[in-house]
């Protein structure tokens, strides 16, 4: 009797023993990659930033963006901004947008105050001979935005000077908030860029989250991990994957 009772006793413990190294259904416990050629561990992937948008109530905001056919001779346009007023908390932000392919018609960039109607800053690129994603960093000029404002950017490709109705423009809202005391700390306690993109997208900074990444991917232009994570927030937009390794631009 007592062995039996032993060996019920035994059983048990093993039940608990391996309960407690079973995954639970849906954690997956995934095992470490190994390069093909060293045969060494690779580090694990990197999370990719998640977006969250500031809670504010406001109308659509984006224009543009739609995808033009094959025949068309303009490239598609997209900014890359979300469909409401994003956030920045530098004085002077980059702006960021896609084409489809070169552009052989003038390209334009503008940015207005939505108080007003005239705008701060025109910039004339002529016609663009690149495709991918392009920006305009406000650093290069003497113009900052001023906090608590919000601006209208936006970029335009003009077929026909005499018809500017036949403009193909694209725009978005952006405005200057100061620096949260949360994120502050949590881009002074790393200084580690990717970890700050990831700080600034969950703050809902999603210009500087963006800028952060990009430059990255400058800076790491054979790193297509990078441009996939980058292409994985713009999708959490409404935006289109674009920028990914088979694609020229940053």
């Amino acid at each position: 009797m007592n062995a039996i009772k032993l060996h019920c006793l035994a059983g048990l413990l093993g039940a608990c023993l391996i309960a407690t190294v079973t995954p639970v259904a849906g954690e997956t416990q995934t095992p470490a990659q190994k390069d093909p050629e060293t045969q060494q561990e690779k580090p694990p992937a990197q999370p990719v930033p998640v977006y969250q948008p500031p809670r504010r109530g406001s109308p659509a905001v984006r224009v543009g963006g739609a995808s033009r056919g094959a025949g068309d001779p303009l490239p598609a346009l997209h900014v890359l901004a979300p469909d409401h007023i994003a956030l920045t908390v530098q004085p002077q932000p980059v702006f960021q947008w896609y084409l489809s392919k070169p552009a052989t018609v003038r390209f334009e960039f503008a940015l207005v105050r939505e108080d007003s109607i005239e705008p701060v800053l025109e910039r004339d690129f002529g016609t663009v001979n690149s495709h991918g994603i392009q920006q305009l960093d406000l650093a290069d000029t003497d113009i900052t935005l001023e906090p608590g404002v919000p601006y209208q950017w936006s970029v335009a490709l003009i077929p026909d000077e005499a018809a500017r109705s036949g403009d193909v423009v694209a725009s978005g809202m952006i405005e200057r908030v100061t620096l949260p005391a949360g994120l502050a700390g949590q881009l002074s306690a790393s200084s580690d860029a990717y970890a700050q993109a990831m700080a600034y997208a969950a703050a809902g900074i999603w210009y500087d989250a963006l800028a952060v990444l990009s430059q990255l991917i400058r800076e790491n232009p054979t790193d297509a991990t990078l441009r996939k994570q980058r292409a994985a927030l713009l999708t959490q937009v409404g935006l289109p994957a674009v920028g990914l390794p088979d694609e020229q631009g940053q």
